[in-house]
């Protein structure tokens, strides 16, 4: 339960303008073979390529420390309306160097958002 909270308050605080063009995140890991991190989203859309910016928005010093981090769909012309679905896959070095040991909390558009603890 307060996982739960926790991940819907720190999605609720980096809710701003940008999650409205953001993926809907539904499920993450980490491959710790490649270095990366899979993330599934659902993005509308199904006429371009579309293209994903991977921001850290913040940490906190609490313990156990987490890093926000926020999947942004940055195709801005495909006007169609399916749902589709895909995974991202991004490196994982640039989150591990700056909080190695910190969770890893992954958001997107309509408050979705998945944990991911790296301890």
């Amino acid at each position: 339960m307060k996982q739960t909270l926790l991940i819907s308050l720190l999605a609720m605080i980096v809710s701003t303008g940008s999650l409205a063009q953001a993926a809907q995140v539904e499920d993450a890991r980490i491959n710790f073979n490649d270095q990366t991190i899979e993330i599934d989203v659902a993005y509308s859309g199904g006429c371009e390529q579309h293209e994903f910016d991977v921001q850290i928005r913040s940490c906190t010093r609490s313990t156990p420390m987490t890093c926000v981090v926020e999947v942004i769909d940055t195709t801005k012309t495909d006007l169609c309306r399916q749902i589709v679905q895909e995974t991202v896959v991004v490196p994982a070095a640039d989150y591990l160097a700056k909080a190695p040991l910190a969770d890893i909390v992954i958001v997107g558009a309509n408050n979705s958002a998945v944990r991911l603890p790296l301890r």
